[in-house]
């Protein structure tokens, strides 16, 4: 606190000498094309470099990225007169694959141009996916792509069906079953799933069935050779008309 007021009163002695004296903000560059990245080399920075060429201190007072994809660091001091600073842009292409291009909006105490964007670009080449990126829910080592099935809005006299994708990533047998399935929700598994065997459950919701009206939710228990898979549960959810 007490370094900053000292800042604080630097600035206001260089305001009171008049309007000759301003703080001016000069990027050396305000575009960077990353060009071909990889999403498999995770954060990529580029440093935007500015100089103060006013007769004042230079204050950033926000620097505010467009996405959250995007991370800026910027100096926290103010940029005396003459000399030199950054801002650097971090871009994350985890989950990001093809062409980007964000934006910064840096705003400071610069009287002619308060506010300036500068710009990063680039494509991203997506890493190719692994079995446990395709099918991220784990249970007991069988792997399901999806638990949450949403039928969204059904008739009450209509029956839908969805699927869902389950990979066997044990190196032996497993033995799959479901438990609390109510009488409107039926399944269509593999009672057995071979080592590394992939294969789609089917899950069929009948309306007729389904005396609640509106919004109904289901849970069902899943196990994988007698054993439960804790918190990871199939989860079946209709909006019944």
């Amino acid at each position: 606190m007490r370094t900053y007021f000292i800042w604080m009163v630097i600035v206001l002695s260089f305001a009171v000498l008049g309007n000759l004296y301003a703080q001016k903000m000069v990027f050396s560059k305000i575009e960077h094309d990353f060009g071909t990245i990889y999403e498999s080399d995770g954060l990529v920075t580029y440093k935007f470099e500015f100089t103060n060429n006013g007769d004042a201190p230079l204050i950033l007072t926000k620097v505010e990225p467009t996405c959250g994809c995007t991370t800026p660091d910027w100096p926290k001091q103010p940029v005396m007169p003459k000399a030199k600073s950054y801002i650097s842009a971090t871009y994350d292409p985890h989950e990001r694959p093809g062409t980007f291009y964000k934006s910064i909006k840096v705003s400071s105490n610069d009287p002619k141009k308060s506010m300036v964007e500068i710009f990063i670009k680039g494509d991203v080449i997506p890493k190719d996916k692994t079995d446990n990126d395709i099918y991220p829910i784990n249970v007991n080592g069988v792997r399901f792509n999806n638990i949450n099935i949403a039928f969204a809005k059904i008739k009450s006299t209509d029956t839908k069906k969805l699927s869902i994708e389950v990979f066997n990533s044990n190196t032996a047998e497993a033995i799959l079953a479901f438990e609390g399935i109510p009488a409107h929700v039926s399944i269509k598994s593999p009672a057995k799933l071979k080592a590394k065997e992939k294969a789609k459950i089917e899950i069929t919701y009948d309306a007729k069935k389904q005396a609640k009206r509106k919004f109904a939710s289901d849970v069902m228990v899943i196990k994988v050779n007698g054993k439960a898979g804790g918190a990871n549960m199939l989860k079946v959810s209709a909006t019944i008309e």
